[in-house]
């Protein structure tokens, strides 16, 4: 998931895994690939169904086993300031 674009002061990003919403707020001169990393510690630290992994901003999460009980719905979005052009897809 590429985390992209310049995210502005007080921007809030989050992730729904499995039903299970973490998110972040953006503090100032905040770029995707330290939100990217913001997000792979969490979910590495918190999570015990999937782990992630960062390649620049890019985000990747991964189940940790291809069995149906390791299957998880996964959403991203942001919620932001009128002029922030960051982007989570």
């Amino acid at each position: 998931m590429p985390i992209a674009g310049e995210f502005l002061d007080g921007d809030q990003v989050f992730l729904s895994i499995g039903g299970q919403t973490c998110g972040k707020t953006v503090f100032p001169n905040e770029d995707g690939a330290l939100i990217a990393r913001h997000f792979a510690h969490f979910i590495n630290a918190t999570y015990v169904g999937v782990w992630a992994s960062v390649s620049g901003n890019t985000l990747t999460i991964t189940a940790r086993s291809p069995r149906p009980a390791y299957s998880y719905t996964f959403q991203a979005w942001k919620e932001s300031n009128q002029n922030s052009s960051g982007t989570v897809t």
